[in-house]
């Protein structure tokens, strides 16, 4: 079953950002009207199988080693999900996956603030 289109992200400083489909062929891609927010939603078959949701979010930031010149930079948050093609259910994997975040969120999200701060 496919991601409902549009998806929406909410982020808590620019707000709830609508992304319509606009491509599921090889991965779902969904784009904001502006094109500066795009989630992608891939998958790959193996040995082992791979899931993967990425947003990337897009602007112009100044550059700091250049007076006066803004450059477009962009960032990608992903979360992957590898495993063997037998041996874990969804429900299974789906607890990793909460344990993981919860974990990343504990304490007012500290652990995602080291992982970000590249913390080891």
């Amino acid at each position: 079953m496919a991601f409902a289109d549009p998806q929406s992200v909410p982020f808590p400083t620019l707000g709830t950002v609508s992304l319509p489909r606009v491509s599921e062929s090889p991965n779902g891609e969904y784009l904001s009207s502006d094109s500066t927010v795009s989630l992608l939603v891939r998958h790959s078959r193996g040995n082992r199988t791979t899931s993967t949701a990425s947003v990337k979010v897009s602007k112009v930031a100044a550059d700091p080693y250049v007076t006066g010149v803004n450059r477009p930079v962009n960032c990608v948050v992903s979360v992957t999900v590898n495993r063997p093609v037998q041996g874990f259910t969804a429900a299974e994997l789906l607890d990793v996956y909460k344990g993981l975040v919860a974990n990343l969120a504990a304490s007012t999200d500290t652990n995602i603030k080291k992982l970000i701060g590249i913390e080891k």
